[in-house]
């Protein structure tokens, strides 16, 4: 299963009236799936920078914040 598709799944799952503590779950496991999804990174410079966060990557791969990036 892709991220994407997950991420589709777990939009759905609000249906009734779910608890408080299933929210929290599923909003954490929301944003760990969006980060896994690939972001073109921004270059300025011949410098590398993360789409989400804007800060200077070293590597390219995962930035700090956890965003995958290619």
């Amino acid at each position: 299963m892709e991220p994407r598709e997950a991420i589709g799944i777990i939009k759905r799952m609000y249906k009734g009236t779910p608890t408080t503590d299933q929210i929290l779950a599923l909003e954490m496991a929301y944003e760990a799936l969006e980060k896994q999804e690939p972001m073109p990174r921004i270059i300025i410079e011949g410098r590398y920078f993360c789409p989400r966060c804007k800060n200077l990557m070293k590597y390219p791969g995962y930035c700090g914040c956890g965003q995958r990036v290619y």
